[in-house]
């Protein structure tokens, strides 16, 4: 054992001391020390949390976790994971009466901050993805009540059809394409076996009416599963590349780093006192602000000691539009008022908004900045509703709220743009006195004209899609008068790039001018639609289809482990850490230098920045190897033939964790207990869960019959009993015909032909005399119909037989009369037997009253 993991057992000195001292004490025991008191609260806390999305930083004390505030260190602090409660804790205890017996409100506060400091209070989460939020609540779930009702109707067929199924997956979405794979697979891998245990009819029912429904459902959502990863994947991609390159060992030498973004807009007028009217005046008038972030290397910065230089830029235009023709003109702003180096590589970042990822922005890319700079541009977008990067903190910092725009407000009336330029060169100037090694700031008002420009410009490319790739790459050619070249590397951290040829630069000209407006946004109301149905294609589906063949970096997953965040905390810890040590070297710098009267400080801020000085924080997480032993459900299933199966498995997963000498994770001292009692056969789960030395478990099993199972250990014993009598037996017999009877009344009527054929190709089922006397009336049917088609084609061949001789009777008679009419006309001599056929011929014709 490491000495870490021995100081996680003892605890410290200053802690024992503590202990000891209250041990010591005389008197009754404490209520907020009860171990009944704990588990009631404990259980009736887990049902008003859910997981955090945040870990907590806690102490660990006898009880639980106690909160880490006030003078704790931070060799005693802790990072474990939390609870976010779904209601405030008065409510909770009000709406438990068990709870109001045993404790006051008061000293159920204090229990929350001595035991429970992992429960934290909930906040609304806002501005989440709709489609991650679809993944959590709509598509799980539903899968997971598909996938049960599915086990749930085969095994009432086939109950050894789960026999080999695996019990652990690492993801919903590993699960999911189990789930489908062994549905799919099963009649072929387990045909003999299917066709001993199941008569020929179960074996119908089974694949026809069981099986392949399951199969089509399965895929469906196993399909919709893949999608919606790999879209939470993709965001987490893009994010980790963003922020690789914000470090000084990502960043190139030579290379530039340029962030932008719109905000939110600025509702004015605000000040001091603000009456009725200027409200209703902040509904109508907003504008707008652009935010950009660029980062490269300092002068002196050299591969041994990298040294980065970020500006922060905040522009304020007089106009409220949020277009990719606003987003370029302030764009050709930025290089003109920040010195961007022509060498090496434009980085450029953004959201995926269609104002930064369109076909005009593309072409100003390609142009203005490729083509006109010579100079490779990289441009790089953040996933669909995903783009939450350094901009959103500096928003924060310059906002109403708590930012500059509101210290400002408090003093000064902010009424145009003019006021929002002073307030945020106020708040830059303070930001910068305080930290003179920080980032620079370049705040401005931008003018755009009158009108906008009569010609727009785009970018057209036959066989590609800008909204299914997250990164274009454009070189310019050796000699400038040549479009650069274009490549599609869809995602940052791909090596490979495909070269996208034929691409033109498409022109369209207004007829007249057109102002500069200020429009407005009514967006489409994602959350009243419901979620996609299986088969369902959409956006993420087809952007699957096409990006898959990218692989993702080894060991990344599209939701963040525990230890991912843990890591974060660290890596912001230190880097608040090295913000103190940068300020406090510029406090004594300038404590340094002869005092000015013009720029003493007050003696509270003095005060505050010595306290700041003073204060060094450091979250150490303690990490130990946890061993977790869980049991889950064991079960006897009584077939009708009196077979017994019992399953019994036991699963042991052992978790070690590394430890770093900055952060160690401690696991809770908890008390889990799970009793379920039944009287049919049921499903009963014990869960006990080993943590540090002062932990303790108790598990209590059920008195029905049990299964326990896990993927290691499967012992499976059968126990055929021939003591049943020959009543007993029909009667069981009875009851199974039943039963399929009313199975098959649940048939639907209409059953696909193809699912009965392929059963009995598969299964080869062999025909029962009803089977065959129901065949032998189908194949009479049939013949008797193939009669009925004979005797039309018969009847229709001699109809046209009849008219054929009508015809040929009726060219007869025209012929004759022709002849007859030329005989009359031209007066020719007739010999005798011409004389006769006249004759004959107008005696008929007479006749016939022609």
């Amino acid at each position: 054992m490491s000495p870490q993991d021995e100081d996680l057992r003892t605890p410290s000195a200053k802690k024992t001391r503590r202990l000891s001292e209250f041990t010591s004490r005389g008197g009754r025991p404490r209520k907020l020390d009860d171990q009944a008191l704990i588990d009631l609260t404990r259980d009736i806390l887990q049902k008003y949390a859910k997981p955090g999305s945040k870990p907590a930083v806690v102490t660990v004390s006898s009880t639980g976790y106690a909160s880490a505030g006030g003078r704790t260190s931070a060799n005693d602090k802790s990072i474990v994971p939390s609870f976010s409660l779904l209601a405030a804790p008065g409510s909770i205890w009000a709406d438990n009466p068990d709870l109001q017996k045993e404790i006051c409100l008061p000293s159920f506060r204090r229990l929350l901050q001595q035991s429970f400091a992992e429960f934290r209070p909930g906040h609304r989460r806002t501005d989440i993805c709709t489609r991650c939020e679809c993944f959590w609540k709509e598509l799980i779930p539903n899968f997971r009540r598909d996938w049960k009702k599915a086990q749930h109707d085969l095994k009432g067929i086939y109950p050894d059809y789960f026999r080999e199924y695996p019990e652990q997956f690492a993801d919903v979405v590993a699960e999911a394409a189990a789930a489908w794979e062994f549905v799919a697979s099963h009649s072929i891998k387990n045909k003999l076996a299917r066709r001993a245990a199941l008569s020929q009819g179960d074996q119908l029912q089974l694949y026809t009416f069981t099986e392949a429904p399951a199969q089509v459902l399965l895929e469906g959502r196993k399909n919709l599963l893949t999608a919606y990863a790999w879209h939470m994947l993709a965001a987490r991609r893009q994010q980790a590349v963003c922020k690789k390159l914000m470090s000084p060992t990502g960043l190139l030498l030579g290379d530039t780093l340029v962030i932008f973004d719109w905000r939110e807009k600025i509702r004015l007028p605000v000040g001091p006192d603000e009456s009725g009217a200027m409200w209703h005046a902040q509904q109508k008038l907003a504008i707008s602000c652009w935010g950009c972030v660029v980062i490269r290397h300092s002068p002196t910065s050299n591969a041994e000691k990298p040294e980065l230089l970020q500006t922060n830029v905040l522009y304020i235009p007089d106009s409220g539009e949020q277009t990719a023709m606003a987003a370029n003109f302030v764009l050709d702003q930025l290089l003109s008022d920040v010195d961007i180096h022509r060498t090496g590589v434009l980085h450029i970042w953004s959201d995926c908004g269609p104002h930064f990822r369109s076909a005009e922005n593309l072409r100003h890319r390609c142009i203005n900045l490729c083509k006109v700079r010579r100079q490779i541009v990289v441009v790089n977008f953040l996933a669909e509703q995903h783009g939450k990067n350094i901009l959103d903190g500096i928003f924060g910092t310059t906002g109403l709220k708590k930012g500059w725009l509101g210290q400002y407000a408090r003093t000064h009336n902010i009424f145009n743009i003019p006021d929002i330029v002073s307030a945020f060169q106020w708040g830059a100037a303070r930001s910068s006195k305080l930290d003179p090694g920080g980032p620079s700031w370049l705040i401005k008002a931008v003018e755009y004209g009158d009108n906008k420009p009569m010609t727009q410009y785009f970018l057209k490319v036959n066989d590609f899609k800008i909204t299914r790739t997250y990164c274009v790459l454009f070189k310019p050619m050796p000699l400038g008068q040549f479009l650069p070249n274009m490549y599609n590397r869809v995602f940052s951290d791909s090596a490979a790039s495909r070269a996208i040829d034929g691409y033109r630069v498409k022109t369209s000209r207004m007829d007249v001018l057109t102002p500069w407006k200020k429009p407005y946004y009514e967006g489409e109301k994602d959350w009243e639609k419901p979620g996609p149905a299986p088969g369902n294609e959409n956006a993420l589906t087809r952007k699957f289809d096409s990006q898959h063949q990218v692989r993702a970096p080894p060991g990344l997953m599209p939701v963040r482990s525990f230890d991912e965040k843990a890591a974060a905390i660290r890596e912001k810890s230190a880097k608040d850490l090295s913000r103190v040590l940068r300020k406090t070297e510029a406090l004594k710098a300038a404590r340094a230098e002869p005092e000015r009267p013009q720029q003493q400080q007050p003696q509270k801020q003095q005060q505050q920045v010595q306290q700041q000085t003073n204060t060094r924080t450091t979250i150490i997480i303690r990490t130990k190897t946890t061993t977790t032993t869980a049991t889950t459900i064991t079960t006897i299933l009584a077939t009708t033939a009196t077979t017994t199966t019992t399953t019994t498995t036991t699963t042991t997963i052992t978790t070690t964790a590394t430890t770093t000498t900055t952060i160690t994770t401690v696991t809770p001292a908890t008390t889990t207990t799970a009793t379920a009692t039944a009287t049919a056969p049921t499903t009963t789960t014990t869960i006990a869960v080993t943590t540090t030395a002062a932990s303790t478990t108790t598990a209590t099993t059920a008195t029905a019959p049990t299964t326990s199972t896990t993927p290691t250990t499967s012992t499976t014993t059968t126990t055929a009993t021939a003591t049943a009598t020959a009543t007993a037996t029909a009667t069981a017999t009875a009851t199974h015909t039943q039963a399929q009877q009313q199975e098959l009344q649940r048939i639907p009527h209409r059953i696909p032909l193809i699912y009965f054929s392929v059963a009995v190709v598969r299964h080869g089922v062999f025909f029962t005399p009803q089977v065959l006397l129901f065949l032998l009336l189908l194949l009479l049917l049939l013949l008797l119909l193939l009669l009925v088609l004979l005797l039309l084609v018969v009847l229709l061949l001699l109809v046209l037989l009849l008219l054929l001789v009508l015809l040929l009777m009726l060219l007869l008679q025209v012929s004759a009369v022709i002849k007859l009419y030329n005989s009359r006309l031209l007066g020719t001599p007739h010999t005798t037997t011409q004389t006769t056929t006249r004759t004959t011929t107008i005696c008929t014709l007479q006749q016939r009253g022609l």
